[in-house]
């Protein structure tokens, strides 16, 4: 039995709820979801809309501080400077502009995913960038080296505003960023939004027109989903409160003016082994975890190939579990 048909529901005795996105109330299927990245092992009911086929969680905790402690991995302290033993990584030159002017680009030996959102979304190094729920900024932080000098960030989970060196500046209060932007980035904080309506009128208000919306995102259905069900790593509950389809994505951004531009998908070998982990109960943070200690963990070399091999696949199948979205707000 695959993960796929565990902890689901559905028919006449089914909760009939209601899509938040596309306003469809009907029996959706449900799932049973534990949180498993610090081993809560609490339970939360997830359904699929039978319409736009997001899957999203039934009821939102009304406090979710508990699921983001001090630990949680985009909210660690950072310097304003690179990391020790990363100097060659976030040397300048990595940046993939070339000296001809900024919008020429050379491959990108470093970062190379990175350098391929921001040549999409046409910009240069004089282009203002917003990252929205940025953690600490360590992104920014590493375009600011490569040669970035407009950077803003906005984190809401962090307990005071963050400053490097007067250049970067990362805001904890949504009313202290200010103005708009040529591009406004979101890598993987979107699906952490309770409501993606008001999210996505927001992002437009901060987004020039004709300007650059990327979004990074889990996407559903994907392999991993097919594979493991209820146990997919990037369910993440309850912290992810909405797994698109590209359907229910480009639903929300239409109505708030934003048109397709660009795609890509970009899952790794962790929706698989991570999922793996989950299925046989070790959390992500568990001593044992693949992603604590690699040395540790219950895989072997040729295990973690296999998994990698998948994604590729999958990525290129469009079946991936997570994918790069590029929008572009409609001139007026």
């Amino acid at each position: 039995m695959t993960g796929k048909s565990q902890d689901k529901t559905r028919g006449e005795d089914s909760p009939a709820f209601s899509c938040r996105l596309c306003d469809t109330t009907d029996n959706h299927s449900t799932h049973i979801v534990r949180e498993m990245m610090f081993g809560l092992e609490e339970s939360f009911t997830y359904f699929e809309c039978d319409s736009c086929q997001c899957l999203q969680i039934a009821d939102i905790p009304d406090d979710m501080s508990s699921y983001y402690p001090d630990n949680y991995y985009s909210l660690a302290a950072r310097d304003s400077g690179p990391p020790s033993g990363w100097k060659k990584m976030w040397d300048r030159s990595s940046a993939v502009f070339s000296l001809k002017g900024p919008n020429h680009w050379l491959p990108a030996v470093k970062h190379r995913e990175i350098y391929e959102w921001l040549k999409n979304a046409e910009v240069n190094f004089d282009s203002s960038i917003l990252d929205v729920g940025c953690g600490s900024g360590a992104l920014l932080l590493r375009l600011r080296n490569d040669g970035f000098t407009h950077l803003t960030g906005y984190e809401p989970h962090i307990p005071e505003p963050l400053s490097y060196d007067g250049n970067v500046k990362v805001h904890n209060q949504v009313d202290q960023v200010e103005g708009s932007f040529d591009l406004v980035m979101l890598h993987h904080s979107l699906e952490h939004m309770p409501d993606q309506h008001s999210a996505f009128k927001r992002l437009a208000g901060w987004v020039k027109p004709g300007g650059k919306l990327l979004l990074r995102i889990p996407v559903y259905p994907n392999a991993a989903w097919d594979e493991y069900g209820v146990h997919w790593f990037q369910l993440d509950a309850p912290r992810h409160f909405y797994l698109h389809s590209e359907e229910s994505l480009r639903l929300v951004a239409a109505k708030a003016g934003f048109e397709d531009f660009w795609v890509h998908y970009d899952s790794k070998g962790s929706q698989f082994w991570a999922s793996e982990q989950y299925k046989q109960g070790i959390t992500h943070r568990a001593p044992t975890s693949h992603a604590e200690s690699p040395k540790d963990s219950i895989f072997s070399v040729e295990q973690l190939r296999e998994y990698d091999r998948k994604s590729q696949e999958a990525n290129r199948a469009n079946h991936g579990d997570a994918a790069c979205f590029l929008f572009q707000k409609k001139a007026l």
